[in-house]
């Protein structure tokens, strides 16, 4: 784990290959990370319990959308959510059984496939969302560029990763292996500038573990390695505070 004195933004290095990064989410993610192959009952009461809080921190920018595509979608909550609050909702899942679990359990249009293989039209949503999802990609500015191309004039990008300067869990779990980007709101927030994005909207969880970044597609792409003044000082004193004691 690295962390890069230019902007602050703190990565895997080297990164996995494609072809095993691709592998381990349709197969290995899942019962790796939550300790089952396929759903269990508890786990998705438990995502639907934050699938709602998410839709209500979220209203404002998902109010009136008609389509809207979840993008690692796990088992569908998130999207299940939407449509019972009237919004139409899709998604998409690398893992096959909790995509096949999305769609046979909740009905619901999860396909079994990931940003580097789905392909859909310009302008075909009205916002894309990604929970926990960013931190996993070997290339996010590539992804974000890709997912704004599918969204429609002012359509919304809502990005929720963790945050690298919480301090609310242990040291020790802070960087997760499968996690191969950490961000803060600078860096999120100028990831999504290198890919053409404008940020709109920005917030820190109250207990300071996650940051949601929300873009609109509007905006010349900058620099991917831009210099975020004070931002590397900002970080690694952050995680030099961060200790067991």
């Amino acid at each position: 784990t690295v962390i890069c004195r230019n902007c602050g933004l703190v990565r895997t290095d080297p990164m996995p290959e494609p072809a095993a990064i691709e592998a381990f989410y349709a197969r290995e993610y899942r019962r790796d990370y939550k300790g089952s192959a396929r759903p269990t009952a508890r786990r998705v009461l438990r995502a639907l319990d934050v699938a709602r809080d998410r839709l209500n921190r979220l209203r404002p920018h998902l109010e009136g959308r008609r389509r809207v595509l979840d993008v690692g979608a796990s088992s569908g909550e998130f999207p299940h959510v939407l449509r019972a609050a009237g919004i139409g909702a899709a998604g998409i899942e690398p893992n096959e059984a909790y995509s096949r679990w999305a769609r046979e359990h909740l009905g619901l249009d999860v396909e079994n496939t990931d940003w580097h293989r789905a392909e859909f039209p310009a302008g075909r949503f009205d916002a894309v969302t990604l929970f926990h999802v960013l931190e996993h990609l070997a290339d996010p500015v590539g992804a974000l560029r890709k997912l704004g191309g599918w969204l429609t004039p002012g359509g919304a990008l809502v990005v929720e990763v963790p945050n690298v300067e919480g301090n609310c869990g242990s040291p020790g779990g802070r960087f997760h292996f499968a996690h191969l980007h950490h961000f803060n709101l600078v860096t999120l927030a100028a990831a999504g500038e290198a890919a053409g994005l404008r940020v709109t909207a920005s917030q820190t969880s109250p207990d300071g573990g996650n940051i949601t970044v929300v873009f609109s597609r509007e905006a010349p792409p900058r620099d991917a390695c831009t210099v975020l003044a004070g931002n590397f000082d900002r970080v690694l004193a952050s995680l030099r505070a961060h200790h067991p004691w």
